[in-house]
């Protein structure tokens, strides 16, 4: 560089900073030690002083022959790229975190060959509708010719197995309150958890358990023939009709009511 004075010319020369390369670091995968110390709640810092204690005492070197340091960043980077693994594992579609399912019966055409002639006519058919959970994703659905739960843990499992699902990742399964569903011995959620030697989470619709005691306690007072809500014959369903021409009751101004045993025998209370 150049300066211009009165009676002199000044010449200064800067030196060009010289690059100085960073030390060469081994590179190497830890990813078990990463995701034992991501599931024990190990402290970056402190996973990266065991680590590198270890490494010196089986005496593991690099290329150059000095020792490998693990630095706290590299284990962070290690126990997110677990976190990433594990994760995608799960949202793989050949495995199944949960599942839900529900027997209805729908409507199905067949021909039926009569005479040498072919007949078409709508019958009732039960399917078991299975859905992935979460987000309730449509799976498919088996038919049924049984309703015991030995039949559709069957089925139930064979779908799977047809589809290359992978049960191995599964902890939970929804349903709703039915017996044959939430059995204690023989239910097939339990079933599920014999098949796959390991306990299960049980998620349980409350709305049928809620409705349930209600039914029942309505068919014991209505003795209706038919519980169906448009077809029922019974003493309140025909009061229904009428209701708002009936009198008020004051039976409760004397501070007595009738109780109604809901244990007594011929009401179905098995909910």
């Amino acid at each position: 560089m150049r300066f211009e004075g009165s009676s002199m010319y000044m010449w200064l020369s800067f030196r060009t900073p010289q690059r100085v390369h960073a030390k060469y670091t081994e590179r190497y995968d830890c990813f078990n030690y990463a995701l034992v110390c991501d599931r024990f709640g190990v402290p970056d810092r402190v996973a990266s002083a065991l680590g590198t204690a270890r490494l010196q005492d089986f005496k593991i070197k690099d290329k150059h022959g000095k020792p490998i340091i693990m630095d706290k960043s590299k284990v962070r980077r290690e126990k997110e790229k677990c976190r990433q693994e594990v994760l995608r594992k799960r949202l793989d579609d050949t495995n199944l975190l949960a599942f839900s399912f529900d027997g209805r019966k729908d409507d199905i055409l067949t021909i039926d060959k009569i005479d040498e002639n072919y007949h078409t006519r709508m019958v009732k058919e039960p399917h078991l509708v299975i859905l992935r959970e979460p987000n309730s994703e449509l799976i498919g659905y088996v038919r049924l010719e049984h309703e015991t739960a030995e039949y559709k843990t069957t089925k139930l499992n064979g779908f799977f197995n047809d589809k290359n699902i992978s049960l191995d990742t599964l902890i939970e399964i929804c349903t709703d309150g039915e017996p044959t569903n939430t059995g204690p011995h023989g239910g097939i959620i339990r079933r599920f958890e014999l098949l796959l030697k390991r306990p299960l989470h049980w998620f349980v619709c409350l709305l049928h358990f809620n409705e349930l005691p209600f039914r029942h306690l309505f068919e014991a007072l209505d003795k209706s023939t038919s519980t169906e809500p448009r077809s029922a014959t019974g003493t309140l369903s025909r009061q229904i009709e009428t209701c708002e021409t009936l009198p008020v009751s004051y039976s409760m101004d004397n501070g007595e009511a009738d109780t109604f045993d809901l244990y007594q025998p011929g009401i179905n209370n098995s909910f």
